[in-house]
């Protein structure tokens, strides 16, 4: 199974893939927000692409090698998975770091949404990131994702991650305006100009922070 964009083709792994990805999995830098971590030897990412192979066989999903078209580089993988300790289906990607801030994560993470909703019928899949994580945030916003909760997965060690879920463009923009009222009138209690309230309420919508504050609330 594969897919192609504009600039790249998601295919499934092979092992003669193995030095390549290790450009990607085994650098500190790009894996530093993955809970399994680095891969420390080329041996070490064979296994996980058998891993990888595996969860394709048992579920018919799972994650693709990215291929940028033009150059036939394997610059990352991205895709739909498991993870331990949770029931839903999660997006994930990560490219080697001469390849960041080209738009290679919108395209292939867009693809991947569309497969999981479109060809596979899913009726949510999620992103788990971690707080820190500001690029992969960024990205969710491109997506039209939004905050859902807050999750300890036991990889991470108690650490706390906002889960997102994506939205229809529309759906997205409503549930932002149902945040602006609420936020608005929160900031109304407290006896501000309305004027000023919008305006606090249009800032936090923008921020995941705004989001995970407004929520914490409940």
């Amino acid at each position: 199974m594969q897919i192609e964009t504009e600039r790249l083709l998601l295919r499934r792994l092979r092992r003669d893939d193995a030095p390549e990805f290790h450009q990607t999995v085994g650098d500190p830098e790009v894996m530093r927000y993955w809970g399994r971590g680095v891969e420390k030897t080329e041996g070490d990412t064979l296994r996980r692409i058998k891993e990888m192979e595996d969860h394709w066989k048992k579920h018919g999903f799972g994650d693709w090698a990215v291929e940028e078209k033009k150059t036939g580089e394997l610059i990352g993988f991205c895709g739909l998975h498991y993870i331990e300790g949770m029931s839903e289906v999660n997006i994930g990607y990560a490219f080697k770091k001469a390849r960041w801030r080209q738009g290679f994560g919108t395209e292939s993470c867009r693809a991947a949404l569309d497969f999981g909703f479109q060809r596979l019928g899913l009726d949510f899949i999620v992103a788990v990131i971690q707080t820190p994580n500001v690029a992969s945030r960024g990205l969710a916003n491109k997506l039209d994702l939004v905050f859902w909760k807050e999750f300890v997965p036991r990889i991470l060690k108690r650490m706390l991650v906002p889960i997102v879920i994506p939205l229809q463009p529309v759906a997205g923009w409503i549930f932002r305006i149902f945040l602006a009222v609420i936020i608005m009138s929160l900031v109304c209690s407290l006896a501000v100009p309305k004027i000023l309230a919008l305006v606090i309420a249009c800032l936090l919508i923008q921020k995941q922070e705004g989001l995970s504050y407004l929520l914490s609330l409940q």
